[in-house]
């Protein structure tokens, strides 16, 4: 990268909120209602399916839940890595931070956690606006591309040791080119 890109006019509006004592109590209640709500909601949910019905259909092998954490972590070590190597090690994020970043992008919304980093990443490193949003954009398209191979490695995997079967109304060329165009769409 030649030169940092010009994003637009800073706005100032954020800047003015944050400084207001009645805007920074009202962001603090947000920070603790939002959370709360989630949970009344989702209480809410695993009562009408039954508690009881719930318990009695959980894995009863603890290396499920194990895997499960596992799995969990796993894109957040990546992209301490992924951010170590683009920003440097001096301005490499806790995991806290980036394990906050994939809470938000789990259970919140999509890339809610994106937008979480990158205004944490403004405000506590020195790196100007234009390498953030590069280097984010960058961890996404390395995400997306990993997750896309590990797609194709696995479809491979299944169609060679007979867990997948191409579907009889779907010719070989039919299949060619739909990896083609999964492939040209990434």
């Amino acid at each position: 990268m030649t030169a940092a890109p010009d994003l637009g006019p800073e706005s100032g509006l954020l800047a003015r909120l944050k400084a207001h004592p009645l805007a920074q109590r009202g962001f603090q209640l947000l920070r603790w209602l939002i959370p709360i709500a989630l949970l009344i909601i989702i209480g809410r949910r695993l009562t009408e399916l039954g508690w009881h019905e719930i318990w009695v259909a959980r894995p009863g092998n603890p290396i499920f839940y194990l895997l499960l954490v596992l799995q969990f972590l796993i894109q957040p070590f990546g992209d301490y890595f992924v951010y170590r190597n683009l920003w440097g090690a001096d301005a490499t994020p806790s995991m806290a931070v980036i394990l906050r970043k994939r809470v938000m992008n789990t259970f919140m919304l999509d890339y809610s956690g994106e937008v979480f980093f990158f205004l944490w990443a403004q405000t506590h490193l020195t790196l100007k606006p234009g390498m953030l949003v590069h280097g984010i954009k960058d961890s996404n398209v390395l995400s997306a591309g990993a997750g896309l191979a590990m797609l194709y490695l696995m479809t491979l995997v299944l169609l060679a040791s007979g867990g997948l079967h191409i579907p009889a109304g779907i010719s070989a060329h039919g299949w060619l080119y739909l990896l083609i165009g999964s492939g040209g769409a990434s």
